[in-house]
This record gives structure tokens, C-alpha cells and sequence, in this order.
């Protein structure tokens, strides 16, 4: 399978991911039935939408609660805090409407270790962090960051928060963002059961380009430092802007995405829907399958992530 989209967009200039600085893909990281084993693990069965959700044409739909006429097959572990998709966490819980962070309670129907982390997902969190040390992070993502000293200390630190998210049917998703500043400098997702496309959009403080790309066109020679200009990771979410670069991946089942540096910090990412597949330029059918049935589309993915601090301290 191709793992990058060949679409492209008049509003933006696409970059292969393969050029994204801090951005790490391992096709085949666990096998079918080591995936499958996670999935059991998570609800032994499997999520149907009855009924189609209304468009979401405002990206704050993300957190409106799931209507009346909207049925799920449940699963006790499972939560609908959004309505874009269902969620489980564990070790701290991240608030989707306050940008908190808060640790956990032991729950009780999961068995976890000493950081709040089921047992069924160590031996993956280990092997996670394993690729971090082999991929030698530190020396290939902190030549262009801030207060280099304090970033490669955070590296060492252990994963300890996880979000499983589930993507049922056609029309479920999660909007571009860049991953809360709580949470430490990679951020590691392995996908499981079927593919989807992520779409990263570059961002900075003052929307310009954060790095060089192998073309040049449509850049002002004056603002050429500020392409290399140095990462300061302090600055606020909320203060980036679109430079108009943008990159896709499709995320294969089984693979691990590993978002560091430049692409951790100033790159924002999504999973579209299905549904929007078209209007972003990109097929359905090309990344599930001619033959594949929307209606029955089940991703799951397990995103990892330290912490550097909560919003109780």
C-alpha cells in the first residue's frame, strides 16, 4: 500500500511526510494477532453505528454528545465524552473541553501497573519506548530546539498516559491539533484492524515555514532564516498559524507512528472521516479497498505520551 496520498490541494503545497523532521513510520510493528489480542483486550466486540450522525460542519461538534437517534453497540469500557469517537484512558485522563490534565484513579474492571497502564499494553508500551532509544531522538530532533538540556531530560521520561481512540462507520474523526503541552516531547500511535489517512498541516508563531523543503518556489529570500529559525516549544498552542504546508500518511493496521520534535511540536495532525475523504482529495476506496463497506469501518489506535505536568499542580 502506498503510505502517502498522490491528491493534492489548491489551498495548500504538499510535503511528503517523508521530509517532516521528527516524524518516524514502522509499517508491521506488531503482527495481525498481536493486534488482535489488543483488541480483545480492549472490548471483545465490535462497534456498530445504527444511525448516521449529523454533519459536522463546525469543528466544536467534536464535543457534542451523541443524540437520541444515535445508537452504539456498548461496551462498559468504552466512553462517549465526544461525539466525534469513543475513548478509553488511562493514567491520566485528558479533558477534551478544558485542555486539563488530571491522574486517575485505579479502575477496577482494568488491571494496570504502578503508572495507571494495563497490563495487557506493557509489553507494547516497552517495545514503544525501545524504538524511541533506537531511533537515537535526542540526536536527531533537538539541533534546532530551545533550551536543549530541559528537552532531552523530558525524553527520558517513561510513558505514562494513554488514549485508545475507536473510529466506527463513515463519519468519525478527530480534528487537527497539536498534542496538549502536558504531555512530553514524542508522541508514539500504533493503529489496529483497518487504514486511514492523517493529514498534518504545518504551523508556527508567526506563520512562516519552520524548515527547508527540497523545492523553494514561493519563498522570500529574506525570510529564509526564518525557515530554520530555532524551536522554542514554550510557545502556546493556541498562538500557531497555518503556513500552507501540508503532508498525509496513510496509517496502516499494526504500524507505529512516532511524532517528534518539529513534527510533535509544529505540525498539527487529523483523521478525517470517511465521509470527507473526497473533499480533502483523497479516496476511500484507494485506502480501504474497492470492496470495502464503509458502514462496517472499525480503526482503533493506541496513542502514548509522557507527562510533564498536570492541571492540579
Amino acid at each position: 500500500m502506498n503510505h502517502q496520498t498522490s491528491h493534492s490541494s489548491s489551498r495548500f503545497r504538499d510535503v511528503p511526510y517523508q521530509q517532516l523532521s521528527g516524524l518516524f513510520y514502522i509499517r508491521n510493528f506488531i503482527s495481525n494477532e498481536q493486534g488482535q489480542e489488543l483488541v480483545s483486550n480492549m472490548d471483545g466486540s465490535s462497534c456498530r453505528l445504527h444511525e448516521k450522525q449529523d454533519d459536522h460542519a463546525e469543528e466544536d461538534d467534536e464535543f457534542m454528545n451523541f443524540n437520541d437517534d444515535t445508537k452504539l453497540e456498548s461496551s462498559s469500557l468504552w466512553q462517549t465524552e465526544i461525539m466525534s469517537r469513543r475513548t478509553q484512558q488511562f493514567g491520566y485522563h485528558f479533558d477534551y473541553f478544558s485542555g486539563g490534565l488530571k491522574k486517575m484513579n485505579s479502575d477496577s474492571e482494568v488491571v494496570t501497573n504502578a503508572l495507571g497502564i494495563p497490563f495487557y499494553l506493557q509489553s507494547l508500551v516497552e517495545r514503544v519506548q525501545q524504538e524511541h532509544e533506537k531511533l537515537n531522538m535526542v540526536q536527531r530532533t533537538t539541533s534546532n530546539i530551545v533550551h536543549q538540556q530541559q528537552y532531552e531530560k523530558t525524553l527520558e521520561l517513561p510513558i505514562s498516559q494513554i488514549i485508545l481512540n475507536e473510529y466506527c462507520g463513515p463519519y468519525q474523526y478527530i480534528k487537527k491539533h497539536v498534542d496538549s503541552l502536558h504531555f512530553g516531547p514524542v508522541v508514539s500511535i500504533v493503529s489496529l484492524l483497518q487504514p486511514c489517512v492523517m493529514i498534518l498541516y504545518e504551523a508556527s508563531q508567526d506563520g512562516l515555514p519552520n524548515q527547508d523543503y527540497s523545492s523553494n518556489e514561493d519563498v522570500n529570500e529574506k525570510n529564509e532564516t526564518t525557515r530554520t529559525s530555532l524551536l522554542d516549544v514554550s510557545i502556546p498552542i493556541k498562538e500557531l498559524k497555518t503556513t500552507g504546508n501540508r503532508s498525509s500518511i496513510v496509517l496502516e493496521p499494526n504500524s507505529l507512528l512516532i511524532l517528534s520534535g518539529l513534527a510533535r511540536y509544529r505540525w498539527k495532525h487529523e483523521v478525517i472521516s470517511l465521509k470527507d475523504y473526497e473533499k480533502h482529495g483523497f479516496s476511500a476506496k484507494e485506502v480501504l479497498g474497492a470492496d470495502a463497506n464503509e458502514e462496517l469501518y472499525r480503526r482503533i489506535s493506541i496513542t502514548m505520551r509522557s507527562v510533564l505536568s498536570t492541571s492540579e499542580e
